[in-house]
């Protein structure tokens, strides 16, 4: 359930209360049998939004709770398992968010901190290749985020977002601790796009676009028993072009036009396209 009041001009307040539950009612994980249980919990979600300026700048402030059921895992080599705990998050959230110049242009930057309890960790791996997890207590992630979102003049478009985070174990398992979780991604990301279309006169419906992804290095095994593999940064760039009238689309793109070579992943490193071209052509009844 969830409510929104609006006690002054201006300040809207939004209050929810949600119940989750798992009801497992028995099964097999791997070779092993596992007994039925149940696990739930209340989650609460408060959020504030207030405009200093009226339809120009705002202020928020956001909490909420979640609760996840992680079930069974594999605890040990002989693929014994074990019945996790629940994994509870308390998420805090604030910033800022303007529209200037008429709406032409829109900003958010947002601080977060969440901190989530009784996550399970990768440990090794059996002889069957199957994970082995524990239980690794608790991580703390950080980060701030800015997006923006330009229309200046008449059929150009600039959407950017830069966005930082700090993510650690702070309650862990002493080859992690103090550690960022192999499953967290790069620190920084970077994205961009800028598009311009004509809108009138011989050359109306043509229009073309350049964009680019940056992601910092990224850490998908770290820990003191199994070392640290690191995937590179990387930048890419992409492009397109295309005529869009109202009876038919011819688009051509082109994705990694700098023949970047990069990796992606959560604990295992998976090497991405090189430059390629895509075509289309769209036809509209």
């Amino acid at each position: 359930m969830s409510n929104v009041i609006t006690p002054v001009t201006g300040l809207n307040i939004l209050t929810s209360l949600r119940y989750e539950s798992v009801d497992f009612k028995g099964g097999q994980t791997g070779q092993n049998p596992t007994q039925a249980y149940t696990q739930g919990a209340w989650s609460p979600k408060l959020g504030i939004v207030y405009q200093i300026i009226q339809d120009k700048v705002s202020v928020f402030g956001n909490y909420q709770n979640s609760f996840t059921s992680n079930g069974y895992y594999i605890s040990d080599a002989n693929s014994n398992v074990t019945l996790s705990d629940p994994e509870r998050a308390n998420q805090f959230e604030g910033g800022f968010k303007a529209s200037l110049i008429k709406g032409r242009i829109s900003t958010t930057l947002s601080y977060y901190n969440i901190k989530v309890k009784n996550t399970l960790l990768n440990v090794g791996y059996t002889a069957q290749g199957r994970a082995i997890q524990r239980q690794a207590g608790s991580l703390r992630s950080q980060g701030v985020e800015l997006e923006a979102n330009a229309y200046l003049i008449k059929g150009f478009s600039v959407i950017a977002g830069v966005s930082y985070n700090d993510m650690k174990y702070t309650e862990a398992d002493e080859t992690v601790m103090g550690r960022r979780p192999a499953t967290a991604s790069s620190p920084w990301l970077v994205n961009f796009n800028a598009s311009y279309q004509f809108l009138d006169g011989n050359l109306k419906g043509l229009g073309f676009g350049v964009g680019g992804n940056y992601a910092s290095d990224n850490k998908i095994v770290n820990s003191t028993t199994m070392g640290t593999f690191i995937l590179p940064k990387y930048l890419v760039m992409n492009a397109n072009v295309f005529y869009d009238t109202a009876k038919f689309r011819i688009g051509v793109k082109v994705d990694n036009f700098t023949n970047e070579y990069y990796w992606n992943g959560y604990t295992t490193a998976n090497a991405q396209p090189l430059a390629n071209v895509v075509g289309s052509f769209t036809y509209k009844f």
